[in-house]
């Protein structure tokens, strides 16, 4: 945002994130979060719809609809990183799952105004150097 008022470009940012919240928070939370009109659109989902097995197709059209939702404007997609393969909640629950695989369906929503930003694959790159933990033997 400083950037890009730098250059006398004015920015509005509003950060509607929850967490906690999956794909389909965001829809059923759309129409109070969402102030239609805007150039730019950066939407984030799939950490925690890849932990509760959301299934691809039904991410993938969750996403979708917030993206037509939004009409005619600029759009990023985040795709997810990938979560601690160590970590689990306090009922046990894993919380790697279906993540990684929500990439390849993003990707079908590109279009000239729609794009993903692939955070997948570089935080997979980067755990290979760099793991959330370094354990010492």
């Amino acid at each position: 945002k400083q950037h890009l008022e730098e250059k006398g470009i004015n920015v509005e940012i509003t950060n509607n994130s929850v967490i906690g919240m999956d794909a389909k928070w965001g829809i059923d939370n759309f129409d109070k979060n969402v102030p239609l009109g805007k150039d730019l659109y950066i939407i984030c989902f799939g950490m925690n719809d890849g932990t509760g097995g959301v299934e691809e197709t039904i991410y993938l059209s969750q996403i979708k609809e917030m993206v037509d939702r939004i009409g005619n404007s600029d759009v990023i997609l985040i795709s997810t990183i990938m979560p601690n393969a160590d970590a689990e909640n306090d009922m046990n629950v894993r919380f790697v799952n279906k993540q990684e695989y929500y990439l390849p369906y993003l990707k079908t929503l590109e279009t000239e105004n729609v794009q993903v930003c692939n955070l997948t694959d570089f935080h997979k790159t980067l755990l290979k150097i760099k793991p959330y933990v370094v354990k010492y033997y």
